[in-house]
């Protein structure tokens, strides 16, 4: 195969452009493009994951607080007795 932004071939040779298969190059193009996509999409879930994460930390963190405020108020009763 030849790699078209240096255009050498597997091993490293260079080629010249006649040498250069247009049903290669249309191959090479659909596969560049499916990597894109693939990227994209692994951007978008992990963006979305940090975004789930962080809103369970926030969950997470805002029903320790209200565990807390409640054990003080009991303790606070219980002082009282």
């Amino acid at each position: 195969m030849v790699c078209l932004s240096c255009r050498t071939n597997e091993l490293g040779h260079r080629t010249g452009g006649s040498e250069l298969n247009l049903y290669l190059y249309e191959k090479h193009v659909v596969e560049h493009c499916h990597d894109l996509q693939r990227e994209a999409e692994q951007e978008r879930m992990l963006a979305g994951l940090d975004r789930s994460r962080k809103s369970v930390l926030r969950h997470t963190i805002g029903r320790l607080g209200v565990l807390l405020v409640t054990l003080g108020i009991r303790l606070e009763q219980v002082k009282a007795v």
